[in-house]
């Protein structure tokens, strides 16, 4: 029963709907209070085991930590999720995907690709634990800056050409081209003057090239898409709303411990193939009972 209840308090919007769930469903009366105290303690749990796996990758010698662990294969084709969250800084929280990323075996496979917000990055994840992949950015996102610079000072007919022309050249990795178009019209508008308001068409001009200036070394988009390299964080973000889906909204209110011990919990509900499965059966094996079976069984949803 108590792995009804912990899925249950994870999956649901809250603990009060965790309850319903469970009476509805599966005719087990169990107290919203049960229901979220229980879901912390093996929250807590998760934490302790995340947090002692990803210290004991941490202790490797460095050529052991970018290799591939014993028994694992590296993979080509990524056909399963992991999924980390933390409430912790970004420094903290780079230690969790490269742990991850380490047993799945990627730091050995010939194709690897590092994508994710600009903030992220700065955050030194990628310096600290993925220098050795392929640094690319969202193209969504740089796609919005090259449209705002497009349509700085023109009316929509007349930026819409420009920016057509230089989604295509941004599409087929012509980064420069961006660039010289950008800097053209910069010089028919103008540099930015401490009077110019933030949303100018100077100051957003400015910022848009300023933009695609600093990332351009991560925009080739027509080598990654040949290497059949993801070019959009589309997986990241869905994933991220379906964490926030369960620990944000109004009425909402977590104590730091609290919000932590969920957070292990509802990643591991989103990966592949369930961590909470093997979990059970350690902590099973540590209570001195008898390996089980959970009759999960649940299916994976990323095929590639």
């Amino acid at each position: 029963m108590l792995e009804k209840v912990i899925d249950a308090g994870t999956a649901c919007g809250s603990f009060a709907l965790a309850g319903e769930a469970l009476w509805q469903l599966a005719e087990i009366e169990v107290a919203t209070k049960q229901v979220e105290r229980r879901t912390r303690q093996i929250g807590t749990e998760r934490c302790v085991e995340r947090d002692a796996e990803t210290a004991a990758y941490l202790a490797l010698p460095l050529v052991e930590r970018k290799g591939v662990p014993s028994g694992v294969m590296a993979p080509e084709v990524v056909v399963e999720r992991s999924v980390v969250a933390t409430k912790q800084d970004a420094y903290r929280f780079g230690e969790l995907p490269a742990c991850a990323a380490w047993q799945r075996g990627f730091y050995g496979s010939s194709r690897k690709a590092f994508w994710g917000m600009v903030r992220v990055r700065m955050g030194g994840v990628w310096e600290r634990h993925f220098s050795s992949f392929t640094p690319i950015v969202d193209f969504i996102h740089a796609l919005t800056y090259v449209y705002q610079g497009a349509m700085a000072g023109r009316s929509f007919a007349a930026g819409w050409p420009h920016d057509v022309e230089w989604i295509s050249s941004l599409w087929s990795g012509d980064v420069a081209a961006v660039m010289a178009g950008l800097a053209a019209w910069q010089a028919v508008l103008g540099a930015p003057e401490e009077s110019d308001a933030e949303t100018s068409p100077r100051r957003k001009l400015a910022e848009s090239l300023g933009y695609i200036r600093n990332q351009q070394e991560r925009m080739k988009d027509g080598e990654y898409r040949q290497a059949g390299l993801p070019i959009t964080t589309s997986q990241v973000e869905s994933t991220i709303k379906r964490i926030n889906q369960r620990v944000k909204g109004t009425e909402k209110c977590w104590s730091e411990a609290g919000s932590e011990s969920i957070l292990p919990l509802r990643a591991d509900l989103l990966s592949e193939p369930d961590p909470l499965a093997a979990f059970w059966h350690r902590r099973a094996n540590r209570a001195g009972g008898e390996r089980r079976q959970t009759g999960r069984t649940r299916p994976h949803t990323l095929s590639a």
